[in-house]
């Protein structure tokens, strides 16, 4: 035996790592290859393993949901299985289900004992609002008059035909100069324009009121950005005769 031979063996082959590998407590990644042109329903995949995670390889960007180590036509708890998703979870098998997607694939990567560090990719939707350092506010549309108008005479921002898809109103304001008093203003969001001042979604109101031996006049301020549904106008109105006005409305139509 030629004692300055280098060892055939360096250690790793005694260790815990070895045995795990040995004993395949731990698995290297495997793949399974999904093709998604016609749908399929409950459709039975062999994978087992503790950890699986959707490749984001081209190509691999169709969708499907499937349930857990589920031999039975009732259902389990469904998840959505697309490009960057991973789930640590034990199973012996997947019941998969996905709608036509010609053209389309996924990809399942799975182990036993190894994990990826899934890539965060694709768009990220919030539902909200989102604290920011001073973005400016981003509209559509702008309306602006200082025409006075008649008592219970709407005066249209926009129409129900031109709200196709939904309006975001992001700011209002109307000042309302009026001799008669108690005469109130409204924002009112309908399919048709208004006859008073609370016929309709009340979008806004006057929120402060002041008399003098002269004039009364109301205003207010939207506080915070709404949605309009799609078929609904929007309408300014006010109770009294108006002597002066002055309003302003931003707003986008999706």
């Amino acid at each position: 035996m030629n004692r300055n031979q280098p060892p055939v063996y360096n250690g790793y082959e005694h260790g815990a790592d070895f045995d795990r590998a040995r004993t395949q407590i731990a698995t290297p990644f495997q793949y399974f290859d999904i093709d998604l042109t016609n749908a399929g329903v409950n459709i039975p995949v062999e994978i087992a393993g503790d950890f699986l995670y959707f490749d984001t390889a081209s190509g691999y960007d169709g969708i499907i949901t499937f349930e857990l180590n589920n031999d039975h036509a009732a259902p389990m708890a469904p998840f959505t299985g697309r490009q960057g998703f991973a789930l640590n979870a034990l199973f012996k098998k997947l019941k998969c289900s996905w709608a036509a997607q010609p053209g389309k694939k996924v990809r399942i990567m799975y182990s036993t004992g190894e994990r990826v560090i899934p890539a965060l990719t694709g768009t990220l939707n919030v539902t909200g609002t989102v604290a920011t350092l001073e973005d400016g506010m981003s509209y559509g549309s702008s309306y602006k008059s200082s025409t006075s108008q008649a008592a219970n005479a709407p005066d249209t921002v926009f129409s129900p035909g031109a709200n196709v898809n939904g309006a975001i109103i992001h700011s209002a304001n109307f000042v309302s100069y009026t001799i008669s008093l108690n005469a109130f203003s409204s924002l009112i969001a309908k399919s048709s324009a208004p006859v008073s001042n609370i016929d309709g979604d009340v979008i806004l109101s006057t929120d402060s009121y002041a008399v003098s031996t002269s004039n009364n006049y109301g205003l207010a301020s939207l506080k915070k950005p709404i949605f309009i549904p799609a078929g609904k106008g929007l309408y300014y109105i006010s109770t009294g005769a108006e002597t002066a006005a002055l309003r302003n409305v931003l707003y986008t139509l999706k």
